[in-house]
C-alpha cells in the first residue's frame, strides 16, 4: 500500500491536543468513471460489503421475483438494506420468505445482536437471544433465496459463488462498476455471502448509473430498470435500508432523490444527481472506523461536493460538530474533518 493510496481526514481532539486521527480515501466519479473529486487514490481496491446490496437486489429482482411473489416496495427496499434488527424490519424479512414458501431456517446469514440499541435492550431485559431474522442481511438472503425458488435452482447451496443466483448477482456488479467479471475479486463477506472488490472509482461510478437508471435503459438482462425500481423503493423507504438514528436513513429522509448504502470496515458509498447529472461517491476509511469518522467524512464529503446545502437540508444531529464527551456527559474534544476534495474536473 502506498502513503499516497489514503490521506489523514478526521482528527479527535481532547482538549487542545489531537489524540488520534483517521485516514480515508474518496472518489467521486459520474456515470461514465470520469473522477471529479478525489481524496487519496481513487484507484485503490476495496471490498464493497454491504455497499454491494442495491446491485445485488437488483440481480434478484431480474428473476421475476417481485411480479411471482408480489414483493412490495417495503420488502424490495429491505432486500437492499443492512437492516438495524428493529420488529419492522424483522417481520418484513418473515414476510418475503413466507411468499417464496420459506421460513427463518433456510437463511445462511447466521445471527448477531441488533444493530438497533433499543432491540438490543429489549432483548437483553427480556432475556432472549437475538434470532437470524435480526441480522442486518436477512432481507438480502431472503431475496437470494427468493430467486433461487422462482428459478427452480438449489437453496441449500445459494450461498456458493458457482451458484446460478450468485452468477447473476456477480454480472450485475459487473455491469454497474464497469468492472470485467473475470478482474472482479471475490471473498466470503461476514454474512457467508460472495463479496466482491472493485476500486473506489468503480464503487462511486455504480450509484451514479444506480441514481441514473431510470433512464439508462441499456442492459440487455433488464438491469437498468431493475434498479431503478430497488433505488425507488430505498427513497421510499428509508427506514428499511438501516433503521431510526442510523446514517443512511437520515441522509436519505433529508436529502430528496439521494441514495445512500454503507458497507462494513469503513465503507460508504452514495448517489444523487448533481447539476451535471448523476453523480456517486465512494468512502474508504482505512482503519475500518464504521461510526464518528465515517459519519464526519461522508457529511463533509457531501458538502464539499455540492450534494448538500448543509444548513438548509441536513438535521442538527449532522450539522454540528461531533463532540467528544466524559462518561459525565462533559465535552471534552470533538471530532472534526480536515480534508479537502481535489477537483479533477
Amino acid at each position: 500500500m502506498s502513503r499516497h493510496d489514503f490521506e489523514t481526514a478526521v482528527e479527535i481532539t481532547r482538549g487542545d491536543l489531537v489524540e488520534s486521527a483517521h485516514s480515508a480515501a474518496i472518489a467521486v466519479a459520474d456515470t461514465e468513471g470520469r473522477v471529479v473529486f478525489a481524496l487519496g487514490d481513487a484507484e485503490r481496491t476495496v471490498y464493497l460489503r454491504s455497499a454491494a446490496k442495491p446491485f445485488q437486489a437488483a440481480a434478484v429482482l431480474s428473476a421475476g421475483v417481485a411480479e411471482r411473489y408480489g414483493f412490495t416496495a417495503k420488502e424490495i427496499a429491505l432486500i437492499s438494506a443492512s437492516h438495524a434488527g428493529e420488529p419492522v424490519h424483522t417481520e418484513t424479512a418473515t414476510a418475503i420468505l413466507a411468499r417464496a414458501g420459506l421460513d427463518p431456517s433456510a437463511l445462511g446469514c447466521g445471527t448477531h445482536a441488533p444493530f438497533s440499541r433499543l432491540a438490543a435492550e429489549t432483548l437483553l431485559r427480556e432475556g432472549r437471544n437475538p434470532t437470524v431474522l435480526m441480522n442486518n442481511c436477512s432481507g438480502k438472503h431472503g431475496g437470494m433465496l427468493a430467486a433461487a425458488r422462482k428459478a427452480g435452482e438449489p437453496i441449500e447451496t445459494y450461498l456458493a459463488s458457482a451458484h446460478p443466483v450468485q452468477r447473476r448477482i456477480l454480472r450485475a456488479v459487473a455491469a454497474f462498476t464497469g468492472r470485467e467479471e473475470g478482474r472482479i475479486a471475490l471473498a466470503i463477506d461476514g454474512c457467508s455471502a460472495p463479496t466482491f472488490a472493485v476500486s473506489l472509482r468503480e464503487l462511486a461510478r455504480a450509484f451514479a448509473r444506480l441514481v441514473a437508471a431510470p433512464s439508462l435503459r441499456t442492459d440487455p438482462d433488464g438491469l437498468d430498470a431493475q434498479a431503478a425500481i430497488v433505488a425507488a423503493a430505498m427513497r421510499a423507504h428509508p427506514e428499511m435500508v438501516s433503521g431510526g438514528g442510523m446514517l443512511d436513513t437520515i441522509l436519505m429522509r433529508a436529502v430528496p432523490g439521494l441514495v445512500a448504502k454503507m458497507g462494513a470496515d469503513g465503507l460508504h458509498a452514495v448517489g444523487w444527481t448533481g447539476p451535471h447529472g448523476p453523480v456517486g461517491a465512494a468512502v474508504k476509511i482505512m482503519d475500518g472506523d464504521s461510526g464518528r469518522a465515517r459519519m464526519a467524512v461522508v457529511v463533509e464529503m457531501l458538502r464539499q461536493a455540492g450534494a448538500v446545502d448543509a444548513h438548509a437540508t441536513l438535521p442538527q444531529s449532522l450539522t454540528d460538530p461531533l463532540i467528544v464527551r466524559s462518561l459525565r456527559g462533559a465535552a471534552v474534544g470533538e471530532v472534526r474533518p480536515v480534508f479537502r476534495l481535489r477537483s479533477r474536473a
